[in-house]
């Protein structure tokens, strides 16, 4: 008979055949439950920060939307020679709002600005119902960029941290 030599066992490895044996690999509860609190940390810190960014990259919107708009006011100007259109009941040239083009803004004419000879003043508000809704841009014929409103929880001073005027896109006042 001969006999054969059996490899020398790890530690652990006698009993890997046992039928409670598939319970002895694995993760414990305390350390699922500390994965889990890591995540719940981590996505309180990130969450906000992506939503911040999320809007900041929305408000782009309204500043191309304004500045194609403006030059758009600009040619009505070279073509008419002025900012006034006269078949327009409003005064000013809805056409060229029209042609405007925006996802998360209404863009209008400032209605305590007259279209005229000397100039204009376009607005650009966030749409009703969106995170974007207290948000309120304008842009004028001298290319004058303002902030006219913001959420509260961005701070209630329209200027820009520099003190000059500008469309505020941080909540720490940097503007575009």
């Amino acid at each position: 008979m001969s006999h054969t030599v059996q490899p020398r066992r790890q530690n652990g490895e006698k009993y890997r055949n046992h039928p409670a044996s598939r319970f002895a690999s694995g993760f414990t509860l305390i350390e699922v439950l500390i994965v889990v609190a890591i995540i719940g940390i981590l996505s309180a810190i990130a969450l906000p920060a992506y939503n911040d960014y999320v809007v900041r990259s929305k408000l782009t919107d309204a500043f191309a939307a304004l500045s194609s708009t403006r030059v758009k006011m600009e040619q009505f100007y070279q073509d008419n020679h002025t900012y006034e259109d006269s078949d327009d009941s409003s005064g000013c040239p809805s056409s060229v709002l029209n042609d405007a083009v925006s996802k998360y803004f209404t863009l209008k004419f400032d209605p305590d600005t007259d279209c005229n000879k000397d100039g204009f003043k376009i607005l650009a508000e966030g749409n009703t119902g969106s995170t974007l809704a207290k948000f309120k841009y304008s842009i004028t014929n001298k290319d004058v960029r303002a902030t006219e409103e913001l959420p509260d929880e961005w701070g209630s001073e329209l200027t820009c941290a520099n003190g000059n005027s500008g469309w505020i896109n941080k909540k720490d006042r940097s503007c575009y």
